[in-house]
């Protein structure tokens, strides 16, 4: 009876709209997108422009909900990629669940042999950046939806950062050198992944054609034409000798990993 009265008051619906707008989309969202999604929560149906149904009708309907979430207009037109205000900061263990599907592929098991268990990124903050999967330091998760890091533009703008709260300079390091190592030593550490060589290795081979890939797939093809061409300048600074090929190609995809990783395109998610 008690939950029942909590979820009938009108505030549910805009609160749990805006924290799972700012998780997916975007850390900010205007009022009117977050009233139009509390509206499809209340009413449990989402109806696309060409007739697609989301929803059962029932008040509370996660497909109903989400489908709001990330068809919204907001979430699919390009011209909110102008808008500074839109787009958030990708969580530590969100930039290397991303790296690794981009770069990595599973490794061989014997027959007989055990597959690890779900949650293999489960190894401590140095891997994932201060944000151990299934572990969060409060019960209210690893940040605050409404916290505001101090001395920046987004505090200046009176805007929120959340995921902000978990990144330290001391973190940031640590994924680049996870980063090093996994290009470095073929896998990545205590789990039953490993760099998908045979299919950067022919991409290395071109500088311009390594940056376009890790652009299309990192960033979603929104690095900055600077970027590009600091990428490209670093990539052919690295030589590949005619008898180590091999060593020199790692090598580039090593900084262009590392590169990448560190990029704002790729930090910032939009």
């Amino acid at each position: 009876l008690a939950l029942d009265h909590l979820l009938a008051h009108p505030n549910v619906a805009p609160f749990v709209s805006k924290q799972l707008i700012q998780k997916f989309v975007t850390s900010n969202p205007t009022p009117d997108y977050v009233e139009r999604v509390a509206n499809t929560f209340n009413k449990g149906r989402y109806e696309t422009s060409d007739g697609t149904v989301f929803g059962t009708g029932e008040r509370c309907d996660m497909q109903a909900t989400l489908a709001a979430i990330l068809l919204d207009p907001t979430a699919r037109d390009l011209e909110s990629l102008e808008d500074e205000n839109f787009g958030k900061v990708r969580e530590p263990i969100i930039r290397v669940a991303h790296m690794m599907r981009t770069t990595a592929k599973a490794r061989d098991v014997a027959p007989g042999g055990r597959l690890p268990r779900a949650g293999q990124l489960r190894q401590g903050p140095t891997a994932t950046g201060e944000q151990v999967p299934f572990r969060p330091y409060s019960v209210f998760s690893f940040f605050r939806p409404g916290f505001v890091p101090s001395g920046t533009e987004v505090a200046s703008r009176g805007d929120v950062a959340p995921e902000m709260q978990v990144m330290t300079s001391t973190h940031f390091i640590d994924q680049l050198r996870l980063a090093r190592h996994f290009v470095r030593n073929d896998k990545f550490p205590q789990s039953f992944y490993q760099l998908d060589w045979e299919r950067l290795k022919p991409l290395a081979d071109d500088p311009d054609t390594l940056v376009a890939y890790f652009n299309e797939t990192f960033a979603a093809g929104q690095f900055e034409p600077a970027t590009q061409a600091r990428m490209v300048e670093a990539l052919r600074d690295v030589r590949v000798q005619a008898r180590e090929p091999d060593r020199g190609l790692r090598q580039r995809v090593e900084v262009a990993l590392l590169m990448t990783m560190s990029a704002p395109e790729f930090m910032v998610q939009r």
